[in-house]
């Protein structure tokens, strides 16, 4: 399921989410997930790319909120992809010695990660390549 594949702090802005069916402004989202404004800010816009979450704007604010979707539409990452994709990102930590994350939706996986300036260039490509591997071959509903 999508949601094994998130990080810390995007399961904690949607748990938050999840407990204000009307949606929180940013502000409120930080305070209840007790992270600050910027990373709330950071994950928030990560959610959003990926379509689980948008806001309307109030005013000045924006309260997020979860995306309404048609039931047809919502789509379920098979059980073998999550697995792969959680392998990769365990990979990923041993390897780089980073925490991930991924986000997939219909154009398909993102991983992101804050690399520090001195990691070893080989280790990046060894991972690129690994999440290459997972990439070409494509889940059946993005067919």
């Amino acid at each position: 399921m999508l949601i094994d594949v998130l990080s810390y702090y995007e399961k904690k802005i949607l748990q938050v989410i999840d407990q204000n069916k009307e949606g929180l402004t940013t502000l409120n989202v930080s305070e209840k997930a007790g992270i600050s404004k910027t990373t709330a800010l950071k994950y928030l816009a990560s959610l959003r790319s990926a379509g689980i979450i948008n806001y309307i704007e109030v005013g000045p604010s924006k309260l997020w909120r979860h995306n309404k979707l048609d039931s047809e539409k919502q789509k379920h990452l098979p059980a073998c992809r999550t697995a792969k994709i959680g392998s990769a990102l365990k990979e990923f930590k041993q390897v780089l010695g980073l925490e991930g994350s991924a986000i997939v939706d219909y154009d398909g996986l993102t991983i992101s990660a804050e690399l520090p300036s001195d990691i070893d260039p080989e280790k990046i490509g060894a991972i690129i390549s690994r999440l290459l591997q997972i990439a070409e071959n494509p889940p059946a509903w993005r067919k």
